[in-house]
């Protein structure tokens, strides 16, 4: 076995003690964190050295035992890099900033005036992000990279090879004209994709390294994770519901409860009000869920006795009708003999996609982060 390169490996080792720092809950112990990265005090100590000339972690003062000198103890500095995120569907675009925890610190939306248009739409998305940097009371430096989220077939650089109804869109890569316009380098994916990861993160599939999140209405795709990555399939086209009219999309689409997944709050709005009414014991309104469940149903099945997630997860604005539309759904399962596969609702509500795109931004520069320390 050819030996290990020295330089490597010292990176290898600064990568598992900053991650270790990074997900803790509280100050970590040179004792705690030897025992986490089992490596030596000395190696720990010459990688604490470098995180803390950064700015990455600071030493507090914990409780003493009465014996002895108190233990050192190293807190990781969240706000020392800050990463962006930019969501564009088409009725608007919204922009954030957060810190590296995902604790988002401002955000900013613009209603497009035409989303048909890629030049001008993306011209919306920067002046958003710059507002939301305004917002943040943080200089633009600290921002280490950006993401972008959009529906369509993305591929894995960011590249649009194809968006339904939007033909303009195709050969775009937004991630390549937002970084023209920022010091910072962006990543470009599927806004579902970036929902699943958003909600392994912080949402209702943490712990989990396979799943599906689902939105389906007058939006529709499928962010399908498996074995903790997003699957993509060929051509980038694993999730793209909306090009399957055989399992019912055209019936969500065009359905008055298909208003829950819409870009626009007033389409939202008037869904919305259907589902309160189902609540109130409108027989009316209850009939039309029903009839919103049917191919919603079919989408479940297909997904269950295909990809076999040991948890679905809805989102985009089907969780607004999680308590009166799940139980629909868990019956129209049994009823086809398919699995009792979980059904959730996001715990993230709106900021699925965004967090998700603010982890990807995360994730792009970890290596990069760290290469200093090598």
């Amino acid at each position: 076995m050819p030996p290990v390169d020295p330089a490597v490996m010292r990176r290898l080792n600064a990568a598992l003690t900053f991650r270790l720092l990074r997900e803790a809950d509280a100050p970590l112990t040179m004792a705690q964190l030897t025992r986490g990265t089992e490596l030596s005090r000395r190696t720990v100590e010459l990688i604490l050295a470098d995180l803390l000339a950064d700015g990455w972690v600071r030493e507090v003062a914990v409780g003493s035992t009465g014996v002895g000198r108190p233990p050192r103890a190293f807190a990781f500095q969240p706000d020392n890099a800050l990463f962006a995120a930019v969501q564009v569907d088409t009725h608007s675009v919204r922009a954030g900033v957060a810190d590296t925890h995902g604790r988002l610190l401002s955000s900013e939306r613009r209603v497009l005036s035409d989303y048909y248009d890629p030049a001008t739409t993306l011209e919306q998305a920067v002046d958003a992000l710059n507002a939301a940097l305004v917002a943040s009371g943080r200089p633009v430096g600290v921002v280490r990279a950006g993401a972008v989220a959009m529906p369509g077939l993305i591929d894995d650089e960011g590249l649009v090879l194809g968006l339904v109804d939007a033909p303009t869109w195709t050969g775009v890569r937004p991630s390549a004209v937002l970084a023209q316009a920022f010091p910072f380098p962006f990543v470009g994916d599927n806004d579902a994709n970036l929902a699943a990861v958003g909600e392994r993160w912080k949402g209702a599939a943490q712990g989990l390294d396979s799943f599906t999140w689902l939105l389906a209405g007058a939006r529709n795709g499928a962010g399908i994770v498996i074995r903790g990555e997003v699957h993509r399939g060929f051509r980038s086209s694993a999730g793209e519901i909306v090009r399957a009219p055989a399992v019912g999309m055209s019936e969500l689409h065009e359905h008055p409860l298909g208003g829950l997944t819409h870009p626009d709050p007033q389409e939202r709005a008037r869904a919305e009000r259907i589902v309160e009414r189902v609540r109130s014991g409108d027989r009316d309104a209850a009939d039309l869920l029903d009839e919103f469940t049917a191919p919603l149903a079919r989408v479940l099945v297909t997904l269950v006795w295909t990809i076999a997630p040991p948890l679905v997860v809805l989102g985009g604005g089907l969780e607004v009708a999680a308590d009166v539309l799940v139980p629909r759904l868990e019956t129209a399962l049994a009823a086809e003999g398919a699995p009792a596969v979980p059904i959730r609702a996001t715990s993230l509500g709106g900021d699925a996609v965004l967090l998700g795109a603010l982890h990807e931004a995360r994730a792009s520069v970890d290596d990069e982060l760290l290469r200093a320390k090598s």
